[in-house]
């Protein structure tokens, strides 16, 4: 499948006139040059819009976010996946845009989600119930068994302000404006030279010479990333640690292009970088375990984003992660307060938010000492796994046969985590395509086995290939890579698939003597509006035993020794299974086939309540804006009333008194219709659950593909 990336406007001069997005495959793009192109990406008709770093998104429903309302007018009625680690920045309201982004017929308005669920805890568990089909959370405990994960560990460091600093910041935080007393002013500037101690600079600087003093003896690589919101603050940190650390010290703020290429040097020769929150996204510092943050930002997300750096797959240690609080000031306190609070929020909408801030009373040294060796990890990892093995073996076959029936060869060689087992079921799958492909070209192409190449000599079923040449190496360069997303093999595929075929005998060699009748069926299921389609393999021994799927299948991976194919013609239909012993394996099947319908019906009924149980939610949301309406021409009454009463000017108070009645007026016709709207609204519901529930009509059919006598046979005789 091609990637083609469109950023610039070198790629709308390449296009001309036709549409910079109009690519088959994959289109790569940004936030920006999306937006401002949206109506050429709304011209596209695109199977799915992956969005990554999802969480910019959030205040779709806010005018200033112009970029997100124009990705979002430009992807409306497409299919939509959102990406984020972050996905609650603020409050609440982001859930909202987020979900408003993908579907906007969950919540009816922001007015009426922010008046039920900002600051209402007790209303979180209604709120991941009603998100649960669209917001899936992945967290770290979910992954753990099938991922060697390191742990978290967060320290909150408290220091305390010397006498002369906490004067400095009480006589700044008394000012009002830059107009005060000059005598003031220059009593403040003669207090900032009499500090000569910076009491959080010296509070971080032992700190971190303890915790990188550990990392050693951890085994872990002695380095740290300092982050700091502010670049004063930062050339502040970059000179005290140079005087120390020398040419081990680099800061990193995005000023200048280059930044990007030094940043490297923080893998090899720098131990400490000093950065900006601008590092705190698209990096990955998985050779560095220790984080700390000098200053806190007001968005706990962004923290989360800045442990994320080297807390992550591939990090092979513990991770510290140190802040620094002065609890006898307010801001730090507030700060405190929001972390609770969101943190809260997380938990209650997700279920679970990873720590921030830490144990106040432990001591770095014990801090270090709970952060585990390489070896320790390793042996708990091991541990997990062997604990939760048949989970972790079923999850893994069905990702491996996902990953198969996907891809093609040249998409697997680029997944870092692809197996052998997998590769081998990869070859297995490219030898039954190559297999397929020789059966239905037959003289219609030359093949030549060594290469694993084709060349095809015309159409092939009305289809005229682009080129003559097809080569199943990804590695080759000359002709076309031929795989499983190749135009010229889904046509193969797809006319082989409704190729009409006859019962033939097959004999196969392997370990075991077997005779058996083996039948292939397609099944269709319909419930409701879903539509699912299965091949099922059933087969009888001659001893009577019915053989499951999964060993029908198998034999059909031995080689073959003999092969008679059923035919029509001008005769009649020629088979080589009488026509009473399908209809014995027809009744068998029956069985299976109901066992498949029971279980897809058991999936629509869920999907049933979840369905109504959305309608239901979304309908009292529309009565909670007929109440919102009325409470807000109350509240506009009620202002206007106020300032009637405080006018002196008979004029105005005229005036305002006519408003006044014309919005009382407007509320009782309101709160007289709004009984009748609600059963409105009652009735729309009914009527849209029994329009659901009649989705239960449900059909099933089996259609045999085909039957064939089946015979392995060994060096002993068959039974």
């Amino acid at each position: 499948m091609p990637v083609v990336l469109v950023d610039s406007k070198a790629a709308l001069e390449e296009k001309g006139d036709t549409n910079p997005f109009s690519h088959d495959g994959v289109v790569l793009t940004t936030y920006n040059f999306a937006a401002d192109n949206a109506d050429a990406i709304k011209e596209v008709e695109w199977d799915l819009c992956v969005f990554e770093e999802a969480h910019r998104l959030r205040k779709v429903y806010s005018d200033t976010n112009k970029i997100a309302m124009a990705l979002y007018e430009a992807t409306k009625g497409r299919q939509k996946l959102l990406l984020t680690a972050t996905p609650i920045h603020n409050s609440v309201m982001d859930i909202y845009g987020l979900v408003n982004f993908i579907d906007d017929n969950i919540f009816v308005d922001d007015e009426v989600f922010y008046k039920r669920y900002f600051n209402n805890p007790e209303y979180y568990g209604e709120l991941a119930e009603r998100i649960k089909n669209v917001c899936f959370r992945t967290l770290r405990q979910d992954v753990a068994k099938y991922a060697k994960l390191t742990n978290r560990i967060p320290k909150t460091i408290e220091f305390e302000l010397s006498t002369k600093e906490n004067e400095l910041y009480d006589r700044l935080a008394a000012m009002d404006n830059a107009a005060e007393e000059y005598a003031e002013v220059k009593g403040i500037y003669d207090l900032c030279k009499s500090i000569t101690k910076n009491a959080k600079g010296d509070a971080f600087m032992s700190a971190l010479a303890q915790a990188l003093a550990e990392l050693k003896d951890k085994g872990a690589n002695r380095k740290a990333v300092i982050f700091t919101e502010n670049k004063t603050t930062q050339a502040y940190l970059y000179e005290l640690l140079k005087a120390k650390y020398k040419n081990k010290v680099m800061q990193f703020n995005g000023s200048h292009s280059r930044d990007y290429d030094k940043i490297a040097r923080f893998s090899k020769d720098i131990d400490i970088l000093v950065a900006t929150d601008i590092a705190s996204e698209g990096f990955n510092f998985t050779h560095c375990s220790l984080v700390v943050n000098y200053d806190l930002p007001w968005n706990i997300q962004k923290i989360e984003q800045r442990i994320g750096r080297c807390h992550r797959t591939g990090q092979r240690h513990d991770v510290i992660v140190l802040n620094f609080l002065n609890k006898h000031n307010y801001a730090d306190i507030r700060f405190m307060e929001l972390v609770t609070k969101r943190l809260r929020l997380i938990k209650g909408v997700f279920n679970q938010g990873d720590d921030l801030m830490g144990d106040f009373e432990e001591s770095v040294g014990k801090i270090m000492f709970n952060a585990r060796t390489k070896d320790a990890i390793d042996k708990a990892f091991d541990a997990l796994q062997q604990e939760h093995s048949s989970e972790i073996k079923k999850a893994r076959q069905k990702t491996k046969d996902d990953i198969i029936r996907s891809f093609d060869d040249t998409l697997l060689s680029k997944i870092e985590f692809i197996g052998d087992e997998v590769k081998a079921l990869s070859q297995q799958f490219n030898d039954t395509l190559w297999a397929i492909t020789k059966y239905a070209l037959g003289s219609l192409a030359s093949f030549n086995e060594a290469e694993r190449s084709l060349m095809i000599k015309g159409s092939y079923e009305g289809y005229y290939p682009r080129e003559l040449i097809y080569k199943m190496d990804a590695s080759e360069r000359k002709g076309r890579r031929y795989g499983i997303n190749n135009p010229l093999a889904k046509k193969v595929l797809d006319t082989c698939e409704f190729k009409r075929l006859y019962s033939g005998s097959v004999r196969v060699a392997g370990e075991k003597p077997l005779r058996a009748l083996i039948g292939l069926y397609q099944v269709s299921l319909l419930i409701g509006y879903t539509y699912e389609r299965y091949t099922r393999f059933i087969g009888v021994a001659n001893d009577g035993r019915v053989m499951s799927h999964e060993e029908c299948e198998a034999l059909f991976n031995l080689p073959v020794t003999k092969y008679q194919d059923g035919y029509k013609d001008e005769d009649g239909v020629h088979e080589f299974v009488r026509e009473e012993e399908q209809e014995r394996l027809d009744k068998i099947f029956e069985t299976h086939r109901d066992m498949l319908f029971a279980a897809m019906q058991q999936d629509h009924q869920s999907y049933l309540s979840d369905e109504i149980a959305r309608l239901t939610a979304y309908n009292e949301d529309k009565k909670q804006k007929l109440d919102a309406d009325i409470e807000r021409l109350a509240k506009e009454i009620n202002e206007l009333t106020h300032k009637q009463n405080k006018a002196t000017d008979f004029e105005e108070r005229l005036i305002l008194k006519r408003q006044i009645a014309e919005l009382d007026k407007k509320k009782k016709q309101i709160e007289g219709a709004l009984f009748f709207d609600k059963m409105q609204l009652d009735a729309i519901l009914e009527e849209q659950v029994g329009a659901l529930k009649s989705t239960v009509a449900q059909k099933a059919t089996t259609r045999p593909e085909f039957y064939l006598n089946f015979e392995v046979e060994t060096l002993g005789e068959t039974i």
